[in-house]
Formats: C-alpha cells, structure tokens, sequence
C-alpha cells in the first residue's frame, strides 16, 4: 500500500512538473525589435475611436453610498453605521488592481445627487458627471446573521462531542457600472457572500452590536472578492491598434494605450466596431465583435505596447482604429499545488 501511494505521488510530481513546464512556455512573453520588421500597409477602421476614447488616462471611478433594499437582521440605523464599512471592502477591491482612479466620497456622494436628479428629468448631462467616467453602484438585497446551537451529544462509540455555536453571516446584492459617457449600465454582477464560525460554548451568545459588524464586514470582504474578477475585468485596459509591421512570417501591431497596464497580460483580443441597422428600431447601432487573438510581446512604452498575430488572415482584417482588449490571466498551476494532499 505504501509503495502505491509513493508511486502515485511521484507520478503526480511528476505530471505537475511537465504541465508546469508547457505551461510556463505557453505563457512566455513574445521578444520581439518593431525595426525587423518592414512598415506594411493598413486600412482605417470603418468607426474609429473617438478624441475621449484615446485618452491615455487611467478611468475615474466613484463607488456611491450602497443601497439597501431589504433590511434582513439589521435596521436604518445600523445599515448607517454598517453602510460605510461595506463600502470600504468594495473600495479595497476596485484599488487593487491599480487600473483606475478612486474618487473620494464627498464626490461620489454629489455624484449620487446628480444621477438621480438626472433620472427624474433627463435632460442635459449634469456637470458633475465630467469629473468621473463610471459609477458603481451596490444595492444589498439581503444582509442576515443566524446563529444555530447544536447541544453536546455522544455518539454510539462512546464519543463525546461537545454543544457549538453555529453563526452565519450573508450578505447578497448587484453591483452596477454606469457609464457617465453613455449615461447607461453597462454592466450588473451579482455579489454574494459570507463568513461562518463555529464555537464550543455552552450556549450561542447574543451578538454585540461590535460583533455583528465585524461578521457583516468579513462576509462583505468575501462577496467583494468574489467580485474582484468582475471588476478587473470590466476595468481592464484598452488600446487601439494604431501602427502594422510584418517580415512575412509574422505580424507585429502597435497598439495605442497604457502601455504598463497593457504589459502585465500576456494575450489580447483585437475587436472591430461596426454600424448596423437596428431593422427593430430603424436606428443604427454599434456592433463589436471578436476578429482574433494577439500575444502581447515585451516591447513596451509608456503609451504603447507591441503585439503579435501569427495568423496571417486575421492580420489581414486588422485596421488602424481596431479595439484591442486584454484577456483575463488563468491562474497559474503553482495556485493549485498547496491544495494537493499527498
């Protein structure tokens, strides 16, 4: 039995060790000198970005004061003691990824005035919605905190098992992105989150005021990183492909953008934005849609980056003007290896 298992451990070690291998080429960046390669030929994209859109800024984002919808365990007054914490996990979400700038509160607070007076009469853009570019938006649907006694027991061996305290806090909402440019929502996730404890005690406490907060934050912290992908995602970087080179075997693009924030990926997609008739409405619409995928090489500067086709039909398609997007990072093999118990 224990010659088995060995063998099955070094066979494992061994299948992680070469995954590890290919996956650490698969992801390596592409070096690359543009001077290589000759200046080809590129067409203008058909809708080109906009003198806003090819701003080289980081994008200013305001978290407003949450919503809560249904009170659950909690009142008005505590929601108002609690509001700010919870704010504060989402706030420490959005900053980790160092792609945007987080406005304060007073800001985000006069922003909140000026969407709602917006939505009741339309009208012009307010002046406020100029000092930001998105707004997140929380609405907690539910915040609950339940505690379960489970009384000491033995069981049929003999075994004594001691009474605990089961306390569970949860806490359930959408976060929203709305765009000020567009002045409409460009995006809604759904959060959820929660933290548990369990305690040998004679009886389940009745929670302090002190501690019912630290549980909703702690089950807030957990919903916010839930969300954490969402986030980065939704405010990743964007470029613009605005230069074409080639030696013939593969094309290299110059792409318009935040150049350190674009270098921290390793793949992009390349995006082409189309007018079409909206045969509903009669009214032409934006379509974006995918034409390929590129690999982002290690020549970088501080508002461009250099990427790499090896298809020669998709670099064909590709135009001054064209969208570049990063994709997500997976996560690498080396995150898994403290889960494996041998």
């Amino acid at each position: 039995m224990f010659l088995t298992q060995r063998r099955f451990t070094t066979s494992l070690v061994t299948g992680i060790a070469t995954l590890l291998v290919l996956g650490g080429c698969a992801t390596q960046t592409v070096e690359i000198n543009p001077v290589d390669f000759p200046t080809q030929p590129i067409e203008r994209a058909t809708v080109e970005p906009t003198a806003e859109q090819l701003k080289l800024r980081k994008q200013r984002v305001a978290i407003l004061p949450l919503e809560f919808e249904n009170q659950g365990a909690t009142n008005a007054s505590f929601n108002k003691d609690l509001e700010p914490v919870l704010r504060g996990e989402l706030e420490t979400a959005l900053l980790s990824g160092g792609k945007v700038d987080l406005l304060d509160r007073n800001l985000a607070q006069r922003l909140q005035g000026a969407l709602a007076e917006y939505e009741q009469v339309k009208g012009e853009t307010p002046k406020p919605f100029k000092l930001a570019d998105y707004l997140v938006i929380g609405q907690i649907n539910l915040a609950t905190l339940e505690s379960e006694y489970k009384e000491a027991t033995v069981t049929k061996k003999g075994r004594k098992l001691p009474g605990i305290c089961i306390s569970e806090a949860t806490i359930s909402g959408v976060l929203k992105i709305y765009d000020l440019l567009e002045n409409t929502i460009l995006g809604i996730e759904e959060i959820n989150g929660r933290k548990r404890t369990v305690d040998e005690v004679p009886a389940c406490p009745k929670p302090t005021t002190k501690l019912t907060k630290q549980f909703y934050q702690q089950a807030t912290a957990n919903a916010a990183e839930n969300s954490r992908n969402f986030l980065s995602t939704f405010f990743a970087p964007k470029g613009y492909i605005s230069e074409k080179r080639s030696n013939g075997d593969v094309w290299v693009f110059k792409v318009h953008t935040l150049g350190a924030a674009m270098a921290e990926y390793r793949e992009v997609q390349i995006m082409e934005t189309s007018e079409v008739l909206n045969q509903l409405t009669d009214e032409i619409d934006l379509e974006t849609l995918p034409l390929g995928n590129a690999l982002v090489t290690g020549t970088s500067g501080s508002d461009f980056i250099w990427v790499q086709v090896n298809d020669k039909q998709t670099a064909n398609r590709i135009k001054i003007g064209h969208l570049v997007r990063p994709i997500p990072k997976s996560a690498s093999l080396f995150d898994y290896i403290p889960k494996i118990k041998f």
